[in-house]
């Protein structure tokens, strides 16, 4: 029976999908998505403990996530390397106009080590000027932080942002030190079902940045750190990426600096090959435990009810009925949130590995309020 046959027959018990007729009730649950739900094999929900269910259709089963095997690669002799300090700041529009909170934030970071900020993009250029210089005078490297998974399909913003940053370089003496992107096409909402023909706009829009820039501006790449894992063309696509990019920083979100260091392996490895810098992320934000289930698409049928003829995933999942996959991911494990101190720490320990660069810090934003800043 086809999924749609399945909802008209619930549709008709007047209850919920899979169970004894009832009346409908006000939905609670997430609306579900009856043609991608009829186009899918499978479905992943994932909970968290303040959020509702989010549902993802799938055609194929996700990667096990099993890494491939750890690249063996020259090792650095640290005793004399130095390694930058970084952190990605998302809420710009707390520091612009604000100088008195931006001067704050910045001895804040000269506190923590800090030597460089990537600052997300918000608004006309014109108005970095204050803070650039005052970056800029206490010896803080500015990049242009960017980027957004519609991107891939919509490179046209690229070209503009690149076009900005340069104009305001070319006008101001004190500019931006570079740009990054942080594009992340995994996010989008087609990518389940379409994974390759996103990941080759993905490294194709790359190559057209690489072809755009020529040189002028030092720029780099955001990555996960399972890219490594990701095959293109015969290629992992993490060297596929640094083959355009004059560096990459891998999300590499662990809590123990071995694990970090493991998960990166192979992208510090990549980036040794082809004489790529390699930046190493962290995160200080607060993540919720998740927990995920995988169930065929005849199975989730059993969580299903509706409201006014529209089907929505009123039930939550239970292992006591039959799924493909039941796994919980713990956030401790991924942000160092609420001890940032202990992140820092992290920021002080050197891979052995020539192409590392240094550490990017994320989440040091994390619940800002202008005028208040410890």
């Amino acid at each position: 029976m086809r999924l749609r046959d399945a909802f008209l027959v619930g549709l008709m018990a007047g209850g919920a999908l899979g169970g004894c007729a009832t009346a409908p009730q006000k939905p609670l649950g997430v609306p579900i998505d009856l043609h991608r739900l009829n186009q899918a094999h499978y479905v992943q929900v994932i909970y968290t403990q303040k959020q509702s269910a989010k549902v993802t259709y799938l055609k194929k089963l996700p990667s096990p996530g099993t890494a491939p095997a750890p690249m063996a690669c020259r090792y650095a002799n640290t005793r004399h390397q130095r390694w930058n300090r970084g952190a990605w700041i998302w809420k710009t529009h707390a520091l612009l106009g604000h100088p008195r909170f931006a001067a704050a934030f910045l001895d804040k970071a000269h506190r923590l080590g800090l030597d460089r900020l990537y600052l997300y993009l918000e608004g006309p250029l014109d108005i970095y000027r204050p803070l650039l210089h005052e970056a800029h005078a206490s010896g803080m490297r500015i990049y242009a932080l960017t980027g957004d998974p519609s991107d891939v399909e919509n490179p046209s913003v690229v070209y503009t942002t690149i076009d900005k940053v340069e104009g305001y370089n070319r006008s101001h003496q004190l500019g931006f030190s570079g740009i990054q992107f942080d594009i992340e096409p995994y996010a989008l909402s087609a990518f389940a079902n379409h994974e390759q023909a996103i990941y080759e706009r993905y490294v194709h829009l790359l190559r057209s940045i690489r072809s755009d820039i020529k040189g002028r501006l030092e720029w780099g790449v955001v990555v996960p750190f399972w890219f490594d894992q990701v095959q293109l063309h015969h290629e992992s696509l993490i060297k596929l990426i640094m083959q355009q990019a004059d560096n990459v920083a891998v999300m590499a979100y662990r809590t123990h600096y071995q694990n970090i260091v493991e998960l990166a392996n192979n992208s510090l490895c990549e980036g040794e090959a082809l004489g790529k810098s390699v930046y190493l992320g962290i995160e200080t934000s607060p993540i919720p435990d998740e927990t995920h289930f995988i169930l065929s698409t005849q199975q989730v049928l059993h969580y299903i009810s509706y409201y006014q003829g529209r089907p929505y995933l009123n039930h939550r999942i239970s292992s006591a009925r039959p799924l493909i996959a039941h796994y919980t991911v713990s956030g401790s494990e991924i942000s160092f949130y609420p001890d940032v101190e202990a992140a820092v720490r992290v920021t002080a320990k050197c891979p052995k590995y020539d192409s590392f660069a240094g550490w990017i810090i994320n989440g040091l934003d994390e619940g800002w309020h202008v005028g208040k800043m410890h």
